[in-house]
């Protein structure tokens, strides 16, 4: 069916105004709200250079910078669901994109690192806000072939921020000076964000007239922000120590306490037929559990990569951002070409397609690492691209099929709550990834060295040497994945 036409059982509902809505119209608005919140994951790591330079920023305040906006998004998905279905995802919606919008404003005019780590926070906050609402109003609004249809657009627009972030923020610190390079990728925002809450407002379904009563697990959400952060601390501490031996790792051991206590409150919570993060009904379904440790442990070796990578590549190569960020496009290709053929694949290889695809992925990692020792740098324009699109590939075939075959055999009565942890997982995941994989970057480099460029080849080796440390990390995060992926296709034939 065409974009333009529309049947009558795919209306969605009536605006604030009583008038029947235009589902697709509708759904162009969920997509320009969505496309903000994915493109400013990848767009800020190809200006951490500049913002270092600007800011002063120290490396344990860059590791903040990046990670602050996964772990409030993180932190924030699930109870940000549950508030859409009480007060509205029409409502829920705009108020994220009101809240980004200012948070992006406070970004661009950041006078310090620490402000800047603050408004990257808030923003995750109202980015995790808008995530389980544009999931939401596809349900409302769509029926039959077109919500399949509307899903996979939103899964293309994810590949096309993706791959637009690291070249569109690239091309904006190349082209514009030094303060106002970094600043403008946070700055876009604003515009797009002045004209999507209007249109929200009057484009998309209002809610009903029945109000549900809030009912949220505070103390689960409480537990689980805490494990996180006691988590990350001692890797962002040695980090800025420049040491592993001066960070608190037995803030580990309490991480593992919380974890104890978070399991037995939402065991007897759930028991009691209050409304927990983590149902019982998900702890008994073996294929979920098994898909959220291999997801987060894929996204623990996948999403910090990116950050190492571009001061690798601008740091210590020398690359200007524009072209950091062209060499990471196919990366996006690839996935995007592996995720559209992903669903029929998934059909006749199911976890084995998974296997593959963090195979893939891993194989790219090895490639770089080796690339980072022995290619000559004249070599690596052409040869990072290649294996980019191998690890884009692998990407493509891992993140989606892994979801699906994650949530295959949740109970119909768990799906949103499920939905919603495994995308907290993931961006918990992110968090602890950016802070692992920055401090073997940053702690092979000796302190004079960070945030400064290479001058000789001896300086060279060594930033060639932190983002190996780095890709060590991803390795065994991936071995990890595949491991648990064996073990769950092992379950699933026998």
């Amino acid at each position: 069916m065409p974009m333009n036409e529309t049947k009558p059982e795919n209306l969605g509902g009536t605006n604030r105004a009583g008038q029947q809505i235009d589902p697709w119209k509708a759904f162009y608005v969920l997509l320009a709200g969505g496309f903000m919140t994915l493109l400013d994951i990848s767009i800020v790591n190809v200006a951490l250079p500049s913002i270092t330079l600007n800011l002063g920023a120290t490396s344990s305040q860059l590791q903040w910078i990046v990670a602050s906006y996964s772990l409030a998004f993180g932190l924030m998905l699930v109870p940000a669901g549950r508030l859409g279905d009480v007060f509205g995802r029409r409502n829920l919606f705009a108020m994220g994109i009101g809240g980004f919008t200012a948070a992006s404003l406070l970004c661009g005019v950041a006078t310090s690192a620490n402000v800047l780590i603050l408004a990257r926070f808030i923003q995750g906050g109202f980015a995790a806000v808008i995530s389980p609402q544009v999931m939401g109003l596809i349900q409302q609004m769509f029926r039959g072939p077109d919500r399949g249809k509307a899903f996979g657009f939103n899964g293309a627009s994810i590949g096309v921020s993706t791959a637009l972030g690291p070249v569109l923020g690239g091309l904006l610190v190349s082209a514009l000076p030094l303060a106002w390079g970094w600043r403008s990728i946070f700055l876009i925002n604003v515009p797009i964000g002045l004209i999507v809450v209007p249109l929200a407002m009057r484009m998309l379904p209002a809610p009903s007239g029945e109000r549900q009563k809030i009912r949220l697990d505070l103390v689960g959400v409480i537990l689980m922000s805490l494990i996180t952060l006691l988590a990350m601390l001692p890797l962002i501490i040695a980090t800025e120590h420049a040491s592993l031996e001066g960070a608190p790792w037995w803030m580990l051991g309490i991480a593992m306490a919380c974890w104890v206590v978070f399991m037995a409150w939402e065991i007897l919570r759930d028991r009691a037929g209050q409304v927990v993060i983590l149902p019982r009904a998900l702890m008994r379904t073996p294929s979920f559990v098994l898909g959220t440790a291999i997801g987060t442990c894929y996204f623990v070796g996948f999403s910090g990569f990116f950050v190492t990578l571009t001061l690798y590549l601008q740091d210590g190569l020398g690359f200007a951002p524009w072209q950091a960020g062209l060499m990471q496009l196919p990366f996006a290709v690839g996935g995007t070409i592996a995720a559209a053929s992903s669903g029929k694949l998934l059909a006749r290889k199911g976890r084995s397609l998974v296997i593959i695809g963090i195979t893939l992925s891993l194989s790219c990692m090895v490639a770089l690492d080796l690339t980072a020792h022995f290619a000559p740098q004249g070599q690596l324009w052409w040869l990072v691209p290649i294996f980019f699109f191998i690890g884009g590939l692998g990407n493509g075939s891992t993140i989606s099929p892994n979801q699906a075959l994650t949530l295959s055999d949740v109970p119909v009565e768990s799906s949103s709550t499920a939905a919603a942890l495994l995308q907290a997982t993931q961006r918990i995941g992110t968090t602890l990834s950016i802070a692992a994989l920055t401090l073997a970057f940053f702690v092979t480099l000796p302190l004079p060295l960070r945030g400064q460029a290479a001058s000789e080849p001896g300086q060279v080796a060594l930033f060639s040497a932190g983002f190996s440390n780095a890709l060590h990390v991803t390795e065994v995060a991936m071995l990890l994945a595949i491991i648990l992926g064996l073990v769950d296709r092992f379950r699933r034939r026998h």
